[in-house]
């Protein structure tokens, strides 16, 4: 009866009907005690062990949650690949690194789809974006294991994110959730990079979790109360 989020999904408390025990259920991005490693099957991608954590993005289709799907019900349509590297690997799609994906097609299919989700025009977004990567050029650039990541802590810039991968940039980008915590998130960086962050984020004893996947070029972490409380001031 909650909204499904990356903090629940993997302890659900219920299954929504009644299955036979006999019979496999196929998990995708979700878990709940129900769950059987003898008899069901795993669709994921976010967590060690998943079948597509260690994809690189030349196999963003095998990584990907919907194209796991898709090969098990053996279906595959030209936009199911557009939505798989988008997931799998944005910022690597963007770099043109993901097989038979056109990064101007990607992003075309990206604003129009969550333009849709969004209820805004297409156009509207795709200016915040424009706009956003003109912003890029004037937040700060930090170095972390050699490579310069764009921060953009605390910039309320809309859309940085996506702006970021359309210039092919590593980003740093920060946001207080509905707790009040800092969340942090690194995206587009290379996999070194991200296992090297999510080693010291987790070493700092500022964080309460840290999550991502060095293959996927994402990492975040949600800042303990006393660290948030240094950043966020009133």
């Amino acid at each position: 009866g909650r909204r499904c989020t990356s903090g629940n999904a993997y302890r659900a408390d219920e299954l929504s009907k009644p299955i036979d025990q006999c019979r496999q259920i196929i998990w995708v991005e979700c878990r709940s005690d129900r769950y059987s490693q003898d008899r069901d099957l795993i669709v994921d991608h976010h967590n060690p062990g998943d079948p597509g954590y260690e994809a690189s993005p030349s196999e963003y289709w095998e990584g990907s949650s919907i194209g796991q799907v898709a090969k098990i019900l053996g279906v595959c349509r030209p936009e199911h690949r557009l939505v798989a590297a988008s997931d799998h690997c944005l910022s690597a799609a963007m770099r043109g690194e993901c097989p038979g994906i056109d990064p101007s097609e990607l992003m075309s299919w990206r604003i129009v789809a969550r333009s849709a989700m969004a209820q805004i025009q297409p156009w509207y977004l795709k200016r915040m974006i424009n706009r956003a990567v003109e912003r890029l050029e004037a937040l700060p650039r930090l170095s972390f294991g050699g490579i310069q990541i764009v921060d953009a802590s605390f910039d309320s810039t809309p859309e940085l994110r996506d702006a970021a991968a359309v210039a092919r940039l590593p980003i740093l980008t920060t946001r207080v959730n509905a707790a009040g915590n800092v969340k942090v998130g690194l995206y587009g960086a290379n996999p070194e990079v991200v296992a090297g962050w999510m080693g010291m984020m987790e070493s700092s004893g500022f964080a309460d979790h840290t999550y991502g996947n060095p293959f996927r070029e994402y990492a975040g972490a949600i800042l303990n109360s006393d660290a948030s409380k240094r950043l966020v001031r009133p």
